[in-house]
C-alpha cells in the first residue's frame, strides 16, 4: 500500500517527499478549489498515475480555515491502486471554503 503524508507546511514538503523515491518516480501535483463545503457535507478530490503505480501521496491545504476544527481530512484508495482520494468532511455548523493541494508520486 502506498505512502500518506500530510504536509504540515508549505507544499515545498513535497520536494522531500519527491526526493526520498526519487529513483524512476516522478511527481503529479493538482491544486482543487471548492468555495463553499456546506455544513455536514464532504468534498473528496481524487488524484491519479493512470497507467503507472502509485507510490505516495500527500496534501496541503493552502488556506486553512478560521475554525482549526471545521474540517476532517482522510485519504483512501477507494478505485484502485493508481488512485488516491482525500476526503474533506465540514463537521462545523457553518460552511467553509476549502483550497487545497494534492500531489502523487507516480512510478
Amino acid at each position: 500500500m502506498p505512502n500518506v503524508v500530510k504536509f504540515v507546511g508549505a507544499l515545498s514538503t513535497s520536494l522531500l517527499l519527491f526526493s526520498a523515491n526519487a529513483s524512476a518516480a516522478h511527481r503529479v501535483t493538482r491544486y482543487f478549489d471548492q468555495p463553499d463545503v456546506r455544513a455536514g457535507e464532504a468534498f473528496s478530490p481524487m488524484l491519479g498515475c493512470g497507467n503507472e503505480e502509485l507510490i505516495s501521496g500527500g496534501y496541503a491545504l493552502d488556506i486553512p480555515p478560521a475554525n482549526p476544527t471545521a474540517l476532517v481530512v482522510s485519504a483512501s484508495y477507494p478505485f484502485s491502486d493508481h488512485v488516491w482520494q482525500v476526503v474533506v468532511r465540514n463537521v462545523s455548523s457553518e460552511p467553509v471554503a476549502v483550497q487545497m493541494t494534492l500531489v502523487v508520486i507516480c512510478s
